[in-house]
Protein backbone atom coordinates (compact mmCIF):
# COMPACT_ATOMS: atom_id res chain seq x y z
CA UNK A 1 0.00 0.00 0.00
CA UNK A 2 1.45 3.13 -1.05
CA UNK A 3 0.21 6.33 1.34
CA UNK A 4 1.51 10.23 1.24
CA UNK A 5 2.18 12.69 3.86
CA UNK A 6 2.90 16.68 3.20
CA UNK A 7 4.48 18.39 6.04
CA UNK A 8 5.20 22.47 5.72
CA UNK A 9 7.60 23.62 8.20
CA UNK A 10 8.95 27.02 8.67
CA UNK A 11 7.47 30.34 7.35
CA UNK A 12 8.25 32.69 5.02
CA UNK A 13 11.99 32.27 3.07
CA UNK A 14 12.55 29.70 5.14
CA UNK A 15 9.40 27.14 4.38
CA UNK A 16 10.22 24.04 3.32
CA UNK A 17 7.53 21.48 2.12
CA UNK A 18 7.73 18.04 2.69
CA UNK A 19 6.67 14.80 0.59
CA UNK A 20 6.97 11.69 1.99
CA UNK A 21 5.65 8.68 0.48
CA UNK A 22 5.59 5.50 2.23
CA UNK A 23 5.73 2.20 0.32
CA UNK A 24 5.51 -0.80 1.03
CA UNK A 25 9.36 -1.73 1.20
CA UNK A 26 10.47 1.52 1.13
CA UNK A 27 10.14 5.48 1.49
CA UNK A 28 10.35 8.27 -1.20
CA UNK A 29 10.78 11.88 0.24
CA UNK A 30 10.51 15.45 -1.25
CA UNK A 31 12.01 18.10 0.21
CA UNK A 32 11.33 21.61 -2.02
CA UNK A 33 11.27 25.87 -0.67
CA UNK A 34 11.27 28.50 -1.98
CA UNK A 35 11.46 27.86 -6.12
CA UNK A 36 10.73 24.32 -5.78
CA UNK A 37 12.28 21.69 -8.48
CA UNK A 38 14.27 18.62 -8.26
CA UNK A 39 17.64 19.17 -7.63
CA UNK A 40 19.57 16.44 -6.19
CA UNK A 41 18.77 13.35 -5.63
CA UNK A 42 20.13 10.41 -3.05
CA UNK A 43 18.96 6.46 -3.51
CA UNK A 44 20.50 4.76 -0.56
CA UNK A 45 20.17 0.91 0.22
CA UNK A 46 20.68 -1.33 3.67
CA UNK A 47 22.90 -3.91 4.28
CA UNK A 48 23.52 -5.49 7.72
CA UNK A 49 26.50 -5.17 8.95
CA UNK A 50 28.56 -8.19 10.87
CA UNK A 51 27.38 -6.84 14.39
CA UNK A 52 23.20 -6.51 13.01
CA UNK A 53 22.89 -2.62 12.60
CA UNK A 54 22.41 -0.71 9.29
CA UNK A 55 24.85 0.29 7.24
CA UNK A 56 23.63 2.02 3.65
CA UNK A 57 25.34 2.39 0.13
CA UNK A 58 24.48 5.60 -1.32
CA UNK A 59 24.35 6.48 -4.99
CA UNK A 60 23.97 10.52 -5.93
CA UNK A 61 22.45 12.46 -8.75
CA UNK A 62 23.63 16.09 -8.42
CA UNK A 63 23.30 19.01 -10.98
CA UNK A 64 26.24 21.75 -11.48
CA UNK A 65 25.67 23.88 -8.58
CA UNK A 66 23.02 22.14 -6.57
CA UNK A 67 23.83 22.27 -2.92
CA UNK A 68 20.73 19.91 -1.83
CA UNK A 69 22.85 17.02 -1.40
CA UNK A 70 23.91 17.62 1.62
CA UNK A 71 21.24 17.52 3.75
CA UNK A 72 19.24 14.51 1.17
CA UNK A 73 22.75 12.69 2.17
CA UNK A 74 22.46 13.30 5.71
CA UNK A 75 18.37 12.67 5.57
CA UNK A 76 18.89 9.54 3.50
CA UNK A 77 21.83 7.39 5.47
CA UNK A 78 20.00 8.46 8.44
CA UNK A 79 16.39 6.70 7.49
CA UNK A 80 18.46 3.89 6.15
CA UNK A 81 20.43 3.50 8.77
CA UNK A 82 17.70 3.67 11.30
CA UNK A 83 14.62 2.12 9.21
CA UNK A 84 16.50 -0.79 7.57
CA UNK A 85 14.68 0.11 4.30
CA UNK A 86 15.66 1.75 0.88
CA UNK A 87 15.32 5.12 0.92
CA UNK A 88 15.11 8.20 -2.07
CA UNK A 89 15.12 11.70 -1.10
CA UNK A 90 14.92 14.80 -3.98
CA UNK A 91 15.95 18.05 -2.56
CA UNK A 92 15.15 21.18 -4.50
CA UNK A 93 15.51 24.28 -2.73
CA UNK A 94 16.48 27.81 -4.12
CA UNK A 95 15.87 31.09 -1.91
CA UNK A 96 17.47 33.75 -3.98
CA UNK A 97 20.23 35.48 -1.90
CA UNK A 98 19.80 32.98 1.06
CA UNK A 99 22.13 34.43 4.64
CA UNK A 100 23.82 32.05 6.56
CA UNK A 101 21.24 32.39 9.41
CA UNK A 102 18.38 31.28 6.69
CA UNK A 103 20.40 28.78 5.33
CA UNK A 104 21.01 27.17 8.77
CA UNK A 105 16.99 27.49 9.79
CA UNK A 106 15.99 25.51 6.47
CA UNK A 107 18.38 22.62 7.13
CA UNK A 108 16.94 22.55 10.56
CA UNK A 109 13.49 22.09 9.38
CA UNK A 110 14.13 19.34 7.22
CA UNK A 111 16.19 18.14 10.32
CA UNK A 112 13.23 18.40 12.71
CA UNK A 113 11.01 16.28 9.91
CA UNK A 114 13.67 13.79 9.89
CA UNK A 115 13.15 12.83 13.39
CA UNK A 116 9.45 12.08 12.53
CA UNK A 117 10.13 10.21 9.76
CA UNK A 118 11.88 8.03 12.06
CA UNK A 119 9.22 7.88 14.92
CA UNK A 120 7.07 6.59 12.00
CA UNK A 121 9.29 3.61 10.39
CA UNK A 122 10.05 2.23 14.16
CA UNK A 123 9.12 -1.24 13.54
CA UNK A 124 9.20 -1.69 9.81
Amino acid sequence: MITVNKIVVGNGRTRVEILITSLDQGLVIYFGGGLSHVGSVVYGEPYMRDDGSFGCTISMINPLKHKEFIIAMELCETLVTTCGIPVVVIGGIHVENATETEIAEIIENVRNVSAKIIEGCSGK
